[in-house]
């Protein structure tokens, strides 16, 4: 059996039911957020719907604007998390690609409402929360361009990755944001489409994008030939 180390000298365990607490609020910014936006939540509406009185969302995050950073972080951990699983080693390019966006396609359809909040809240000019958004964006695109844009530059082709990192992500992120719009406009053919087929689409067309821009540089060279 392992040994049981316990905390510093100083520190306190974490109280299960703190805990319970805290992942209760963060539900139910999560619910709210994605249904109302960030803006249109009112205090008072994630107390009742954590079933917390006010006090207690201010103990925990301080302010609306941190248990937005607090929700964001997680849901950008989870998305990094899934990025690094799928595009670090050494399968082909192309099987690392069709990996991540069906593991994707498969986290989002079970959290959509993370999706719109990662989406929606992009732009939101929070000091505190642009520094969050900075650090895990450049995590991603570290993660591509080692793992995508080197591999592409070690064969004549460009990689764009400020163009085809967040690309990839709204290329999975399309079937959510426009589902509303969607199951109205086509109601057969978006049931028809399973979250199984819509993944392999989205990889054929992100794939073929990446070899539409080796097929450019080709012919770049042979102009200059």
């Amino acid at each position: 059996m392992p040994e049981r180390k316990d905390p510093p000298p100083g520190t306190k365990r974490p109280r299960p039911k703190s805990e319970r607490t805290k992942r209760r609020i963060l539900a139910a910014a999560e619910k709210l957020f994605a249904a109302k936006g960030f803006s249109a939540t009112g205090m008072r509406e994630l107390a009742r719907e954590a079933e917390v009185n006010l006090a207690t969302i201010t103990y925990f995050f301080g302010s609306k604007s941190g248990l937005l950073e607090t929700l964001l972080d997680d849901i950008f951990k989870a998305y990094t998390g899934l990025i690094r699983r799928n595009l670090v080693g050494t399968d082909p390019l192309e099987v690392k690609i069709r990996n991540l966006v069906s593991e994707g396609v498969a986290y989002f359809s079970a959290n959509p409402g993370r999706l719109l909040i990662l989406i929606s809240d992009m732009h939101r000019e929070d000091p505190e929360i642009s520094d969050l958004k900075g650090r895990r964006v450049s995590e991603v695109m570290a993660i591509f361009q080692r793992e995508v844009g080197d591999v592409l530059a070690a064969e004549g082709r460009p990689f764009p990755v400020l163009v085809a990192g967040p690309g990839l992500l709204m290329l999975i992120a399309s079937r959510f944001l426009l589902a509303p719009v969607q199951s109205r406009a086509r109601p057969q053919a978006y049931r028809d489409l399973s979250p199984e087929d819509y993944a392999d689409a989205i990889a054929d067309l992100y794939l073929n994008g990446l070899k539409g821009l080796g097929m450019n540089t080709q012919r770049e060279r042979n102009s200059n030939a």
